[in-house]
Order: structure tokens, then C-alpha cells, then sequence
């Protein structure tokens, strides 16, 4: 079966339905507490494997295509990028608010001290420009500095990998 335009609008549906459906689910675990005993660190890490795991299906998304000789497949992996770079953000908004109560200095040493959190953080830098910079208009603008700078998204999965493991 080949991949039509109409095929890509119905995944990119499906993607927010299943992105959207699991913090949806998550929310509302929240709301009637069952998370289990330790509910922060519950969310901390459900939306730090959420990240991981949108992470490693945008990178399969290319060799998919390729094997599968379906190149309009490759449409959808920005869309799957902002859903991982999203649950990346709720996960530090988990950890800052949640467990570190926003105590900003404290979040500082935390990322100094522990070394899976300065791995994270870096991450998470790294994320958040590749998401700023994912627009047609960036991609015009950076030129040929785009594509190097998008192909950080391979450190950034190695790294992630490393956070995951806690170093």
C-alpha cells in the first residue's frame, strides 16, 4: 500500500490522538490519585520515558521509510520530534516543580551535581533548538547549518539513553 498525502493527514491525527490520549491518561491518574506511592516520582519518570520513547520512534522514522520505500513517511517525524521536545518539558516542569519545589538555585546544583542531570539538561538544550529551529522559515534561513544542527538529535538520543540508566 504507497502512502498518499490524505494517508500522512490521518497518521499525524493518530499521532496527536495516541500523543494527546497518554497525558490524557496521565492527567487523569493525577486527578484520582493513583499514581501509586510515590506519585512525583511516578510522573518525573512517565514523562522522562514518554520523551525517550517519541525520541526513538522519530529516529525510526527514516530507515522506516527507506525500507519500506514509503518517503512520504518521513512527514511526520517533525510532528513526533515536538511530541518528544513536549513530554521533555513536562518532565522538567515535573522535576522543578514537583521535587525541587522551584527552587531555581537548588535545580542549578542538582544539574552541577548529579551527572545524569547534567547529561539530561544538555538534552534537553539540545531538544528545545531543534524544536525552535524545526520551522520551514528556520530551515531556510540556517541554510546548510540547519542540517548539522538537526543532527544533533543522534547525541541527543545517546545521551538520553545515558539519563535513562541514571549514569
Amino acid at each position: 500500500m504507497k502512502l498518499t498525502p490524505k494517508s500522512i493527514i490521518a497518521l499525524k491525527v493518530l499521532i496527536h490522538t495516541v500523543s494527546l490520549g497518554f497525558f490524557a491518561l496521565l492527567v487523569i491518574a493525577i486527578i484520582h490519585d493513583s499514581l501509586g506511592g510515590d506519585p512525583v516520582q511516578y510522573i518525573i519518570h512517565f514523562t522522562g520515558i514518554s520523551a525517550l520513547n517519541t525520541l526513538f520512534i522519530t529516529l525510526l522514522v527514516s530507515p522506516l521509510a527507506r525500507w519500506s520505500k514509503q518517503g512520504l513517511l518521513v512527514r511526520v517525524r517533525r510532528l513526533l520530534g515536538l511530541y518528544s521536545f513536549f513530554w521533555a518539558v513536562l518532565h522538567l516542569i515535573a522535576f522543578a516543580t514537583l521535587d525541587l519545589g522551584l527552587d531555581w538555585s537548588l535545580l542549578a546544583s542538582e544539574i552541577v551535581k548529579r551527572p545524569y542531570l547534567t547529561v539530561g539538561a544538555a538534552v534537553w538544550i539540545i531538544l528545545l533548538l531543534l524544536s525552535v529551529t524545526s520551522t520551514q522559515a528556520m530551515m531556510r534561513k540556517l541554510g546548510p547549518k540547519w542540517q548539522k544542527l538537526h543532527n544533533w538529535v543522534y547525541l541527543a538520543a545517546i545521551l538520553a539513553l545515558f539519563t535513562s540508566i541514571g549514569l
